[in-house]
């Protein structure tokens, strides 16, 4: 993932990830100014480099027969930084299930789930963000998470625990990811 250099990719197929995360957070209507503003300021920060970004990475959109894997689901692919891309599928991944009224058997799948990704894309990837960097970006992918469960009309349970993993990103109570 992430190997797709942004001009190899079609551009015009796939938006800017700064032009649609800021969109969907401008538009969120769960956010207060002051929150909205700040997550907002790391848009405008010069990305490492643009390569194509799948939007939504999870195990949901896996398929396998075994010996090959195939990303599927690519409605909110985009052209930008992977490392907000990751910053947005640990959102989703960990930090989200995180805050869910979920079993104990189910959160501990997901945990380890997700710490399997992050150490895997850390290992593998052409440049590999550090911690720190995608702890950065993680605000910013959850506002994005929430506005696009908004513009969904996406469960409220959801955008609760997204406006508190914000809020919590925001006065830095989520540690680094750790894999």
């Amino acid at each position: 993932m992430h190997v797709v250099a942004a001009e190899d990719s079609f551009d015009f197929a796939h938006p800017a990830q700064d032009q649609l995360y800021r969109f969907l957070i401008e538009e969120c209507s769960g956010l207060d100014d002051a929150t909205r503003a700040r997550v907002l300021v790391p848009l405008e920060e010069p990305s490492r480099r643009r390569r194509l970004c799948h939007g939504d990475f999870s195990p949901a959109n896996v398929m396998t027969d075994g010996r090959t894997h195939t990303l599927v689901d690519w409605s909110l692919a985009s052209t930008g930084d992977p490392t907000l891309d990751v910053a947005f599928t640990w959102v989703g991944i960990r930090l989200l299930p995180e805050r869910l009224d979920l079993s104990p058997t189910l959160r501990r799948v997901l945990r380890y789930g997700s710490e399997v990704y992050l150490r895997t894309y850390l290992r593998i990837a052409e440049r590999a963000p550090t911690r720190e960097e995608i702890a950065h970006l993680v605000p910013t992918a959850a506002a994005a998470r929430l506005g696009a469960l908004a513009r969904a009309d996406g469960p409220a349970a959801q955008r609760d625990a997204l406006r508190h993993v914000i809020a919590d990103a925001l006065t830095d109570s989520i540690a680094e990811p750790r894999a």
